[in-house]
Order: structure tokens, then C-alpha cells, then sequence
């Protein structure tokens, strides 16, 4: 999936210089794609609007149009394929609240037992979730931890609450009755159902003057499947349960680990920290095209001793394909990566194995792979970027 959710909104400018402090000059904007360069884990962007969109399940209000969807995949990253009962999910902003669109494909039969206002059966039940971590907000203690909030919301409206300390031995949280202000407001189709949510600034930060422009979040959504009504967590097919915007193997247990939030970007947060305010409009679509570009050589590279190339054999693999330049005499090793014959093989780029990983710079750090091989050895070269 890495790649295939960036997508190129736009902050208007005057409104990101207000908000960021003069992160952009005028007449500049800074996309998804730039800031997603100071991070390893995906990038959202709340992006501001003037009037809030109505909530009645109908999706088709004009502030919707401002933001862009992100696609989910499954929630365990070692699951193949795309789930085909997709979700999307878009997240839009004003002064005063967050709004969250879920886009919801439904193929076969939904579990919807909880109704009311707020139901304990909505864990059961079909349902899309919203994780959401900001610091400080009304939960922080002097123990410490970054506690974050969970919202569940099943296709009848009904909602449920729980509160996470955020230290390891809290997997299980604490219910919460209700949340001042929280709205949502749900619509179902033929073939589809929508969730649209007002969570309120106030209703999570105790001064909204300071709240945080960033905020780890992610957003997912349970399907109850019957193939799978009599599997639980631990046990194999518990994982197609779940999609989630930000892939990870805690999602089902609801581990507190840095691997169950992306970053959320609230344009009307003051609190913005000062790797942000250094990023310049542009960076972003930079970095994408030197990756494209080395992904595409990569691909376009014939295969030695085959007429293909190895774009053309991934699709038949299932999987990535790097191809090994056949030289009549290996390159001079020397620690330097200097010798032409490196260079006259296709980069392989690596990309991050471990969704564990924290806050980093990746566009900064890249790593690239080249193999070559004579009629004896192969031969590896790793240059990586600092």
C-alpha cells in the first residue's frame, strides 16, 4: 500500500499561516504530500472549511468535497490482497470540531443489535471506529502516558466510548458515558452505508487556544463476517475482521503502541512543532518523484537471461521483483560504492518493513539495493542515505 492513499488537497494558504504561524508564506500551500515528508507513518489532513457540513447521513454536503478520501486496507499487514467490502474515510475541520466521513461498501448481511444514543453492543456489532491521541487533553494525568480515545459507531448510530491510559498494562481501558457535543449521524444504502461525526474541540482539550496542530490517530472498521462468527482474537481469519486506514497487528487488541496511529493534521491547532514550520511547500511532490523515478527504473529494468521486465512478472509473483545485472567481471569492492559497474544496475528501494517505526524523516534517509553478479559471485551494494 505504500504510496497508494497520498493524495494532493490543499491547505488554503492564508489559512495554514494563520493556523501554523507562518509555517507558509503567502501565495504558498503545503499538501499531504510535504508534510507527509516528516513522517514514517501515514500523514491525514483535516482540511479547514468555512461552514461545517450538515450531518444526515446523505454525504453530499459541500464541505465534504474539501477533504480526500484515504482507502483502508487490511488492518494486519501480513493479510494479501484488498478487502472487498472497501471503506474510505475523509476528515474535514472548522473552528470549533473535527468532522470524520466513513464511506462504507457492504456486501452480504451487517450485525446492528445496539440502538439508542450509546449501546454496550456495539463492539458486536458491524462498525467503523475512530482512535484518536492528542497531548494534553482532559484525560492526562500526573502518572504520565498519552491517553486516547476510542469511538465506535454501528450502522444504526448507536456510539460507544473507552478511554485509554496509554501505559502498557491498560489494554482494556475504562468506558467513558458520554462525550460533551459528540454527533453522528448515519445513512444506509443499497449496497453501502455512510457515518458522518462532529467530535468537538472542547470536548477533548481543556484550553483549545493550545491544542495540538498533529495528532496520532487512525480509523478502521469491523465487518462480522459470519465465514468467520465463531473465530476470536488470536485464532487464524480474526484478522479479515478488520480494515484500517493505518495498518497494524495491535488494531484487534487495541495494544498501546506506536503502531496504531498515523498522524492527523488539525490546520487549526497552535501548538505546531518546529520540524513542521521548517518544511517547504513542494517537498513533498520532490520526494515522490525521485521515488517514482527509482521505482520505475527498478520495474523497467529487463530481467537478465529473460525478455521481460520486472514490472511486467510482479503482477505474476505476487510480489516485488528485483533483477541482478550480469557482468563479465564483479565490481572492485572498496566500500565506496565508486566502481561504475554499480550504477549499471537498477536501484532497488527499500521501504519500511517494521510499522512499528517511529517519527522519522524517511525522505531524508533513503535506502537503495543494487545487485550485480558475474560468473562466480553475487555481488550486493547498499547505499544509504544520512
Amino acid at each position: 500500500m505504500s504510496g497508494c492513499w497520498i493524495s494532493k488537497a490543499v491547505i488554503a494558504a492564508v489559512a495554514l499561516a494563520a493556523a501554523m504561524g507562518g509555517v507558509a508564506a503567502s501565495g504558498q500551500e503545503l499538501t499531504r504530500e510535504d508534510l507527509q515528508t516528516a513522517f514514517a507513518e501515514p500523514v491525514a489532513l483535516a482540511v479547514k472549511v468555512d461552514k461545517a457540513p450538515v450531518l444526515d447521513g446523505k454525504m453530499d454536503d459541500e464541505a465534504w468535497g474539501a477533504g480526500d478520501w484515504l482507502e483502508f486496507s487490511w488492518a494486519d499487514p501480513t493479510v494479501p490482497g484488498y478487502p472487498t467490502s472497501w471503506t474510505k474515510v475523509k476528515t474535514v475541520c472548522d473552528a470549533e470540531a473535527l468532522y470524520v466521513l466513513f464511506h462504507c461498501r457492504q456486501i452480504g448481511d451487517m450485525k446492528t443489535v445496539g440502538t439508542g444514543e450509546y449501546s454496550d453492543k456495539v463492539p458486536e456489532d458491524d462498525h467503523v471506529s475512530i482512535l484518536l491521541a492528542a497531548s494534553p487533553n482532559r484525560w492526562h494525568t500526573r502518572k504520565g502516558g498519552s491517553p486516547w480515545l476510542l469511538i465506535k459507531i454501528n450502522p444504526n448510530g448507536a456510539k460507544w466510548l473507552r478511554m485509554y491510559s496509554g501505559s502498557e498494562e491498560d489494554c482494556d481501558g475504562r468506558p467513558l458515558e458520554k462525550l460533551e457535543g459528540l454527533e453522528a449521524k448515519v445513512g444506509r444504502y443499497e449496497g453501502y452505508w455512510v457515518v458522518e461525526t462532529k467530535i468537538p474541540f472542547a470536548s477533548l482539550f481543556e484550553d483549545v487556544a493550545k491544542m495540538p496542530a498533529f495528532w496520532r490517530a487512525n480509523f478502521f472498521r469491523m465487518r462480522t463476517d459470519k465465514r468467520y462468527a465463531n473465530i476470536r482474537p488470536g485464532y487464524h481469519g480474526y484478522s479479515h475482521w478488520y480494515t484500517a486506514w493505518r495498518q497494524s497487528g495491535c488494531i484487534p487488541y487495541f495494544q498501546p503502541h506506536p503502531s496504531l496511529f498515523g498522524r492527523l493534521f488539525v490546520p487549526v491547532g497552535t501548538d505546531v512543532p518546529e520540524n513542521i514550520r521548517a518544511i517547504k511547500p513542494g517537498a513533498g511532490a520532490e520526494a515522490a518523484a525521485r521515488r517514482r523515478e527509482a521505482e520505475a527504473s527498478a520495474r523497467a529494468a529487463t530481467l537478465p537471461g529473460l525478455p521481460v521486465r520486472a514490472g511486467e512478472l510482479e503482477p505474476l509473483l505476487g510480489g516485488c521483483v528485483a533483477g541482478v545485472r550480469h557482468v563479465p567481471k564483479g565490481p572492485e569492492i572498496r566500500g565506496d560504492l565508486k566502481d561504475p559497474l554499480w550504477k549499471s544496475a537498477a536501484p532497488a528501494v527499500l521501504r519500511y518493513l517494521d510499522l512499528q517505526m517511529p517519527s522519522t524523516e524517511v525522505e531524508k534517509n533513503r535506502t537503495f539495493v543494487y545487485l550485480l553478479a558475474d560468473d562466480e559471485c553475487l555481488y550486493i551494494g547498499v547505499d544509504c542515505e544520512e
